[in-house]
C-alpha cells in the first residue's frame, strides 16, 4: 500500500483566505481548500488515492483526543467539553475522549510558551497520512494541540482552555481563523471565551465535508 504524508502547521493568528490553487469556501482555511482541490485533481487519474485524501477530510473513523502523557483533571475536563461541543454541533463527527494515555490521534498539551512572538494562545500541528492500493484506501491523523497555560500574568481559566481547544479542533476540521473577535475562530480575548462554533462555521464545515 502506498503512503503519502502532508504536514500542516496552523497557529492561532488571523489568516485571509486565498483562492489561488484552491476552491474558494467562506470560513474554510486555504490549506483545507487546497487539500480538497488536490484530491479532486488526483481523482482524475487515481481514484483510490483520491479516496484516501477525501476520507482524511471527512474523517469517518474514530478520532481519539487525549494525552500522550499524564495530565491534570482540569485539562481533561476541558478536552472532554470541547469534544462534546463539536459532537453536539456536528453529530456526524466521531470524536472521542481517549481516557488511556498514549492511545490518541490528537494529543493536547499545556505549555509555557508558544512560538517566538508570544501572541498565540493555542496552536495545532497535524499530519494527514494517505494510504491506498489498487482496491482500498485509508488515512491516519496525527495531531498535537498546545494550549498556553498563562493569560498575561495569570493562569488560564477552565473555560478559556476549553475555548482554545475547541478553536484548534476547528482548524483540524478545516476552519480558518476569523478576523476580529466574538466567534469561535476569531481572536482570543482574555475573560471572554467563545465556547461554541457559530451556525455559519458549522454550515461551512458541512459544505466542505460534503
Amino acid at each position: 500500500m502506498k503512503k503519502l504524508s502532508l504536514l500542516t502547521l496552523i497557529a492561532a493568528v488571523s489568516v485571509r483566505l486565498s483562492a489561488d490553487g484552491s476552491i474558494p469556501m467562506p470560513l474554510i482555511s486555504e490549506n483545507a481548500t487546497s487539500e480538497l482541490a488536490r484530491a479532486i485533481n488526483v481523482g482524475k487519474h487515481d481514484r483510490t488515492q483520491a479516496s484516501a485524501m477525501l476520507k482524511a477530510i471527512v474523517m469517518p473513523k474514530m478520532l481519539r483526543v487525549g494525552f500522550r502523557t499524564p495530565s491534570s483533571e482540569k485539562l481533561s475536563l476541558a478536552v472532554q467539553r470541547a469534544i462534546q461541543t463539536w459532537q453536539d454541533s456536528l453529530p456526524e463527527l466521531n470524536l472521542v475522549f481517549a481516557d488511556r494515555d498514549g492511545l490518541v490521534d490528537v494529543s493536547v498539551q499545556e505549555v509555557d510558551t508558544i512560538g517566538e512572538d508570544g501572541e498565540a494562545q493555542g496552536l495545532i500541528r497535524y499530519t494527514r497520512e494517505y494510504l491506498w492500493g489498487r482496491r482500498s484506501s485509508d488515512y491516519n491523523i496525527d495531531a498535537t494541540i498546545q494550549v498556553l497555560r498563562w493569560v498575561g500574568s495569570r493562569q488560564i481559566r477552565d473555560d478559556e482552555t476549553q475555548s482554545v481547544i475547541t478553536h484548534e479542533i476547528g482548524h483540524l476540521l478545516g476552519l480558518d481563523d476569523s478576523p476580529g473577535s466574538g466567534s469561535l475562530m476569531g481572536f482570543f480575548v482574555p475573560g471572554r471565551p467563545v465556547l461554541r462554533p457559530s451556525a455559519g462555521e458549522v454550515d461551512a464545515l458541512r459544505k466542505y465535508r460534503g
